[in-house]
């Protein structure tokens, strides 16, 4: 599992969270890189770790993620490095190929940063681009971080989707 964190985080903030989820998951590896930092429009020009420049919470635009092509090919270097030349590398750049791909999304309705209805206009836009096998779980009192009925749905969900074939 190659979890991404949020802006201005880092893979270490996460894991302690990550060793949680790992205890139900032996069999699975979890790797937790940290995005490079970089200046954050948003916040003034400050740097720190973002996977893409964020200009604004309000509805994205095709400008919206510079230095996204950049950690794109630096996740590509992990993934290739980490796990070989596998059939990831469609899961980059959607194809039909990838429609079938299960993927979770998980948001707070009580997000004051990045508003709920953008998780679920996210889920409704990958659903129109042909993303089939999307599970969509909100948290009423969630604000912009995790809880623990979240990262229970995620083990709960890593497990369906990487079963133990060793048991």
């Amino acid at each position: 599992v190659l979890f991404l964190h949020g802006l201005g985080d880092t893979g270490h903030g996460w894991s302690d969270a990550m060793a949680m989820l790992a205890k139900g998951l032996p069999h699975v590896k979890f790797i937790l890189p940290t995005a490079a930092p970089m200046p954050i429009t948003l916040n003034m020009g400050m740097r720190m770790p973002a996977w893409y420049d964020i200009k604004s919470l309000a509805r994205v635009s095709g400008d919206s993620a510079d230095g996204i092509d950049n950690s794109r090919d630096r996740i590509m270097a992990l993934i290739e490095k980490e796990v070989g030349d596998l059939v990831l590398r469609p899961a980059f750049a959607f194809a039909p190929e990838t429609a079938n791909v299960p993927l979770l999304m998980c948001h707070g309705e009580a997000d004051p940063v990045v508003r709920f209805e953008f998780g679920k206009m996210s889920k409704e836009k990958l659903a129109e681009s042909g993303v089939k096998d999307i599970e969509f779980h909100s948290y009423p009192d969630m604000e912009h971080g995790a809880c623990m009925e979240e990262l229970d749905d995620v083990t709960k969900w890593l497990q369906r989707v990487i079963p133990d074939t060793q048991s």
